[in-house]
């Protein structure tokens, strides 16, 4: 093996679940995709062909062809597949993505859908920009093309959630998300947790963030759970 890279999508900056490798002969290569195709890898079935047998994927397309769509405003409980659906009812989708935070692994609020034709990209656009999804109003437009109401959004999207997102501090070390969840969710509406990991060794902090549907239940929240004491810690 010369070389090998992963490829990255150019929008979210994750692997898109493909790559290449360069052999030192085109007898090698053919070995590894005789022996190597469709053998298992950390729990998926890898295929392997010559890279110049591949047909273009919609991940690699550098320029927005007029089909490719940026929807934001999500919450962070829209998955790719409750994207698609949303997406779908305007036409054929061909791909979908949501963009991550890469030391969280969630999801940033926003992502792309690629639909099957300018038609259904424009008809997404004017039909569903504005339009609700899990309560929450998206913003659909051309990828690519901001109208500047994105950042609006993020400032008031912020601004909400700060005064309904607490802080929560004296955690164990051993305390994940699932256990922040399973102690909040008692006070009820809890939207999204994350406890918060040290960068150089991904341990947890013994501290995390909290956010509540409203401003009364993170109150609530505060009121019933500080100073309680977990694992003998405060």
């Amino acid at each position: 093996v010369r070389y090998a890279t992963i490829y990255m999508d150019p929008d979210s900056k994750a692997s898109n679940g493909t790559g290449k490798v360069d052999f030192d002969s085109e007898v090698t290569a053919k070995r590894a995709i005789e022996e190597l195709s469709d053998s298992w890898l950390d729990g998926h079935q890898i295929k392997l062909q010559m890279l110049c047998e591949v047909a273009p994927q919609p991940w690699q397309r550098r320029e927005n062809d007029g089909r490719s769509v940026f929807f934001g405003g999500l919450g962070f409980d829209v998955d790719e597949d409750a994207l698609w659906t949303f997406a779908a009812q305007c036409g054929d989708v061909n791909f979908v993505k949501l963009f991550v935070n890469h030391e969280t692994g969630r999801s940033r609020g926003c992502g792309k859908v690629e639909f099957d034709s300018v038609e259904a990209a424009q008809r997404a656009i004017k039909e569903l920009d504005g339009m609700p999804l899990r309560g929450r109003a998206v913003i659909v437009e051309l990828l690519g093309q901001d109208s500047g109401r994105r950042a609006g959004q993020r400032k008031k999207a912020f601004e909400e959630s700060d005064c309904r997102s607490v802080f929560v501090g004296g955690l164990n070390f051993d305390a994940d998300d699932f256990f922040l969840r399973s102690l909040t969710e008692p006070v009820g509406g809890v939207t999204f947790v994350q406890v918060f990991l040290d960068r150089g060794t991904g341990q947890s902090r013994g501290c995390g963030k909290v956010v509540f549907e409203s401003v009364e239940l993170a109150q609530q929240a505060i009121r019933e759970l500080h100073g309680k004491e977990l694992g003998g810690r405060v």
